[in-house]
């Protein structure tokens, strides 16, 4: 497993997990910036990225991973920073040993926003969903398109109702 170990030596260890593509040499980055904030940034690449060797997929199998590196190097208690591609693995590590974890941040990750909090996709969305499982790409697409279209304009009506100082019905 090929890391970088940046930032203070003697700070609050960091775990970072880089985007989609890349290696733990993004870390390299911010290390200045975590130097100056007393954070210790240690940034694994994951299986298959710059010299770490392949391992079996999966999220559980980079998290038993990175839990060896601490427990090589030494660490205790560790907070998670996710970026990108890496968001998945850092939420990984965070339910595989939850007690250690001081605090966990993603960034600008994909993920299943629907099951975290459904109530925010309305109907067309799942309509959509439901024909991109279907295999029916340019429907969805169609459809979001159209949801997009209405999103612009309902903000256009918003910002120049602001402008004049009439509130839009919504």
């Amino acid at each position: 497993l090929e890391y970088a170990d940046l930032g203070d030596p003697d700070g609050v260890p960091v775990v970072f997990f880089h985007g989609t593509p890349a290696t733990g040499g993004q870390g390299a980055v911010v290390a200045a910036a975590a130097r100056s904030h007393r954070v210790r940034l240690i940034a694994p690449s994951r299986p298959g990225y710059g010299a770490s060797t392949m391992s079996p997929p999966g999220l559980a199998r980079t998290a038993d991973d990175v839990l060896a590196l601490v427990d090589q190097l030494g660490v205790d208690r560790f907070a998670l920073l996710g970026g990108s591609g890496g968001g998945p693995f850092a939420l990984a590590v965070a339910a595989a040993a939850a007690p250690r974890v001081l605090a966990t941040t993603v960034l600008a990750s994909p993920g299943r926003y629907a099951e975290v909090k459904p109530e925010v996709i309305g109907d067309d969305d799942r309509r959509a969903l439901d024909l991109a499982a279907a295999g029916r790409f340019e429907d969805a697409v169609s459809l979001m398109n159209g949801v997009a279209d209405a999103d612009l304009d309902n903000m256009l009506a918003i910002a120049s109702a602001n402008s004049s100082g009439v509130r839009p019905r919504m």
